[in-house]
């Protein structure tokens, strides 16, 4: 027993709590974040039909795929080269600068591609651009603050923009009576832009940017790594979204409606995972690789701690919660609920290796992974969905899901043949085990 407790306490010591306390903070701010969309969604119920809403949404996951270049650059690639320089103020500028030159360049070349292809596919509408352009922006932003181990500040931005959201759609649509999923748009993609330039402005982030910063090899290796970055992404988004896309094709709006709405719900299962995330892939960036597996394993134990206490109370509440504040148009089977509600506590413990992975320089097995959740995934859309509806979506969410955490299993029991640095389980077990090989 005094052999247990020493070994616990010792346990407890190694803990990064720094990490913990940032990860709680922006756990804590995404929770309420969630909170004020759900509270948005809640008023866009409340003035548009289940086929409106289902509209929106649908919008919106058009949106993430315009931005499937820009976004995974500033979200991921300036966050884990800041992480790396920010304590030399010379790479830390040449960083800052040239990202900020890359970045415009792919927006601008984005809208060159999208803006056609959406026009002949009669899909365009304005709001998808100012969603395209709000998530630009707020995930470069992302990007800096968790590079700079900064969550107060990507955490005062979250929440302001969904405040702003909220009381935009509650003046504008349910007070005055302005019925546009169009308005509801260009609010949810133009309400990031008044915290962010307020907390660049008077809460500036460290470093400068000026023309004698920029650099043509910094600007080579920064689109060379981030390749792999935008594969996976992109298999991330249309992962994320095939569901969507396929229930707007083939079945009814009512019933995309229901079924976004019943997936925007579970997705309280990702709160505390993503706020881990967040801080997991910096952080990784600045330390030695012997200590990645535990660091990784510790971080999944509270995620699914916290996550299993949450399916105790989403188990019961869920349906009736529905029905109460958003009425029978949004109702699904249970069996909808639960198979969303599995498939995004998997999605945390997915994107914790992930960003594992990405932090350590080695994003390339994260890309396997994507790669094999998007055809899992978009081929259990496409045979499920059109006799099945929404538990045919749920269910191929979830096959793909599983998938990607499949190809992690099989890089952590073949990685040694792959790269000297043994990448997974493996290594994360034997670090957890054998702590004195790491002190």
């Amino acid at each position: 027993m005094i052999q247990f407790r020493n070994k616990l306490t010792q346990r407890l010591k190694e803990f990064d709590w720094s990490l913990v306390r940032g990860s709680t903070l922006i756990s804590i701010g995404t929770a309420l974040a969630r909170v004020l969309g759900l509270a948005f969604s809640l008023v866009l119920a409340a003035v548009f039909t289940s086929g409106e809403y289902g509209e929106v949404r649908y919008a919106i996951a058009v949106a993430s795929i315009v931005s499937i270049i820009t976004m995974p650059f500033g979200q991921h690639l300036i966050s884990r080269f800041v992480s790396k320089y920010r304590s030399d103020a010379t790479n830390l500028n040449s960083i800052l600068t040239n990202s900020l030159f890359i970045l415009p360049c792919l927006f601008l070349l984005t809208l060159l591609v999208t803006v056609p292809v959406l026009l002949a596919l009669g899909k365009f509408n304005i709001g998808i651009l100012a969603i395209f352009l709000g998530e630009t922006l707020f995930y470069a932003y992302w990007g800096l603050t968790s590079g700079f181990l900064e969550p107060r500040r990507l955490t005062i931005a979250y929440l302001s923009s969904n405040i702003i959201q909220i009381l935009l759609v509650f003046v504008l649509i349910k007070i005055l009576n302005l019925h546009s999923t169009t308005l509801a748009l260009l609010i949810y993609g133009l309400s990031y832009l008044l915290p962010l330039t307020v907390l660049m402005l008077w809460w500036p982030l460290p470093g400068k940017v000026g023309r004698q910063f920029i650099d043509r090899n910094i600007i080579k290796e920064m689109l060379h790594f981030s390749v792999p970055i935008w594969i996976s992404h992109a298999c991330y988004t249309f992962s994320i979204t095939f569901d969507l896309l396929f229930l707007e094709r083939l079945g009814n709006a009512s019933q995309l409606g229901a079924y976004s709405l019943s997936k925007t719900l579970a997705s309280i299962f990702i709160i505390v995972p993503s706020g881990i995330s967040t801080l997991l892939m910096p952080k990784i960036a600045q330390t030695g690789k012997e200590k990645h597996g535990s660091l990784l394993l510790r971080m999944v134990i509270i995620s699914l701690f916290v996550d299993g206490i949450i399916l105790l109370i989403y188990t019961p509440l869920i349906q009736p919660l529905t029905l109460r504040f958003f009425g029978q148009g949004y109702w699904v089977p249970m069996s909808v609920s639960m198979i969303l509600a599995v498939y995004m506590i998997l999605y945390g413990f997915h994107g914790l290796i992930s960003a594992v992975l990405v932090g350590r320089g080695t994003p390339q097995f994260e890309s396997m992974s994507r790669i094999a959740e998007l055809v899992v995934t978009g081929l259990g859309c496409l045979i499920l969905i059109p006799n099945s509806g929404w538990i045919g979506a749920a269910i191929a969410m979830l096959a793909g899901k599983l998938a990607a955490l499949i190809i992690y299993v099989i890089v952590a029991r073949f990685g040694r043949t792959v790269t000297e640095n043994k990448v997974g389980f493996l290594s994360l077990i034997e670090n957890w085990t054998e702590p004195n090989k790491n002190h």
